[in-house]
């Protein structure tokens, strides 16, 4: 599959950064949701805390890649 997926980047590299940045996208948001769910099992406060902004940044900085995706990946990628 590694092999498949790098012979893809190589043949076509502007749909691999767009693929690769979607993919990071979903996996950014994913992790805040999984991580929001277990920062509630902490007993301390402040530990709580610090986990649940984490966490809230991981969603918005998902949303802000998700929201400007095609553009965002292209900007980088004809510099």
């Amino acid at each position: 599959m590694y092999v498949i997926a790098a012979l893809y980047m190589l043949d076509l590299p502007v749909a691999g950064v767009l693929a690769l940045t979607l993919v990071l996208t979903f996996y950014i948001a994913l992790e805040g949701i999984l991580e929001l769910r277990r920062s509630h099992s902490f007993d301390g406060f402040r530990d709580r805390v610090w986990f649940f902004v984490d966490d809230v940044i991981s969603l918005l900085l998902a949303g802000l890649i998700f929201f400007h995706w095609p553009s965002s990946s292209l900007a980088e990628s004809q510099g």
